[in-house]
């Protein structure tokens, strides 16, 4: 699996992992658009969720929450956090990335 990212649509099933025992390298990522107080607020409250998440988790060793604050969507030029998420997600570093939002 090292060096290859697959993209998974949106849907709302929920994911299944066959195998109980494999332990996955997971990683978080959380952004928001602008860098207001409130947006502040809402990527904080992003990284305790992903922190209370992968607490539950018993297979699933986190790699990092990856956060870009008060950057654009429409670009990955200045979002260093998850381009250096990507990076390790081709080297075969991070088995799965989770996000709370993909809008």
């Amino acid at each position: 699996m090292a060096g290859r990212v697959e993209i998974i649509k949106k849907n709302k099933k929920v994911l299944q992992i066959e195998d109980d025992e494999q332990l996955l390298n997971v990683a978080y990522y959380c952004r928001v658009s602008t860098d207001k107080d409130d947006q502040k607020n809402s990527l904080d409250a992003q990284k305790l969720f992903f922190e209370m998440y992968s607490s539950s988790q018993t297979n699933w060793n986190t790699v990092g929450i990856f956060a870009d604050e008060g950057i654009s969507g429409t670009s990955l030029k200045k979002r260093d956090k998850f381009n250096s998420m990507i990076t390790l997600a081709k080297t075969g570093a991070i088995n799965l990335i989770i996000t709370k939002e993909v809008s």
